[in-house]
């Protein structure tokens, strides 16, 4: 089993930084770009170094987050510069031999924007990025977002897990799956019964996002905060027949980078922890 755990550009190309997490126990990244700098004249020399620096510290790129819209926005609602990021990071991710790049879905139903019209355009767009995706080598995958509980009158699309799937049911390319975000079905008030939608779910699910949250924020806590229940879920994915990278998807960017290689060790010692417990490797 891969151990992997998201990361942005603060240490991204840094390559003491990079084997101090695979001596840590870590075999992959989950890359979150999106800050403009693959709008940048210098990209290529940035891609370059990076898959240098990858390959010289052994460590594997198994998922990208790809660059996002708002997530209030909707799935009409695009522009230029962003769509030319997207593209961008996609190209990234096959130059960098990335397995999963994961999308958030656009779009909130309310008494205008139909669950239907929603599903369709967030399908249009996702068709559009998979022909540049394959094109370039790699997949798609698109996360769940939570209904959260302190603005309730927003549903996200993907909140609804029939609705999550059956965009990727409209796309219909096994290079369009499912990233599965822990912590924002915690979050999800829309979700009563969290087991059974994961095994709703898990068949498709081709990356997921590890983090944990007391339900009322997306904090992205390491899962030692946090009050979700793991055993159960993490047990379902895999044996659903999961075999990606156990990705921990937690906030490093408040702690300093001097203390990074510590944090990395205790990560590493969590995920062995929680698969041990509960019985999938």
């Amino acid at each position: 089993m891969k151990k992997s755990l998201s990361i942005n550009d603060r240490v991204f190309n840094n390559l003491d930084h990079l084997k101090g997490y695979k001596a840590a126990g870590f075999d992959a990244i989950d890359y979150t770009c999106g800050w403009g700098h693959l709008l940048r004249d210098d990209r290529e020399e940035k891609i370059a170094k990076a898959k240098e620096n990858l390959a010289e510290a052994g460590i594997e790129c198994y998922s990208i987050h790809m660059p996002c819209y708002n997530i209030f926005l909707q799935p009409d609602e695009l522009n230029d510069a962003k769509e030319e990021e997207i593209k961008r990071s996609l190209e990234m991710a096959g130059k960098l031999g990335v397995k999963w790049c994961v999308m958030h879905p656009m779009g909130t139903i309310d008494d205008v924007h139909t669950a239907k019209w929603i599903i369709e355009k967030n399908a249009e767009n996702a068709k559009r990025y998979l022909e540049i995706a394959e094109k370039a080598g790699t997949a798609i995958a698109l996360e769940n977002v939570p209904h959260f509980g302190d603005c309730p009158q927003y549903v996200f699309i993907t909140s609804i897990v029939e609705n999550h799937l059956e965009i990727v049911e409209k796309v219909g390319s096994p290079n369009f799956q499912v990233c599965w975000d822990f912590g924002h079905q915690q979050l999800n008030i829309s979700d009563a019964d969290k087991l059974q939608t994961v095994k709703t779910a898990a068949k498709y699910i081709r990356a997921f996002h590890f983090q944990s949250n007391y339900g009322n924020m997306d904090w992205h806590f390491a899962p030692c905060f946090g009050n979700v229940d793991w055993k159960d879920i993490v047990k379902t994915v895999y044996d659903a027949g999961y075999n990606g990278s156990f990705n921990l998807e937690v906030d490093i960017d408040r702690v300093p980078v001097d203390c990074l290689f510590e944090h990395y060790k205790l990560y590493s010692r969590m995920i062995d922890e929680i698969v041990k417990d509960a019985g999938v490797c």
